[in-house]
């Protein structure tokens, strides 16, 4: 069968049209198919355009972290904060009585009388 002559009516020539139909449907699938392929493989051959990408990926994930971890100290409870403040006061607290009470005077206190030597353990009156 040629390209401009019609099939005969009732003869094989039905069965030929469908089959050529149904190759040209795929030959066109086939076309798109490898259009698409090209396209892909184009994409990764461009590097500048990967690498830009890549980037704009990077960015977005570190802007997200950094909005989640704001977040996170917003919403931190406070209260570990105020009892470790409590503590270092009670720690100091326990120190300058324990000062105190071993009959010594804290160091700001020496230095306040320098010609006078305090009598300690370290430095014993003589005289």
């Amino acid at each position: 069968m040629t390209r401009g002559s019609q099939p005969m009516a009732g003869s094989a020539g039905d069965g030929e049209l469908a089959g050529t139909a149904q190759l040209r449907a795929e030959i066109e699938r086939t076309r798109r198919d490898l259009g698409d392929t090209v396209a892909a493989l184009a994409a990764k051959t461009d590097v500048k355009t990967r690498a830009r990408e890549s980037a704009d990926r990077v960015r977005a994930d570190m802007s997200a972290r950094s909005r989640r971890m704001a977040q996170g100290a917003r919403e931190a409870p406070k209260v570990p904060m105020i009892a470790v403040g409590v503590a270092g006061l009670a720690a100091a607290a326990l120190v300058a009585g324990l000062r105190m009470k071993a009959g010594r005077q804290p160091a700001s206190r020496r230095r306040l009388m320098p010609g006078r030597r305090q009598a300690s353990r370290w430095w014993p009156v003589r005289g």
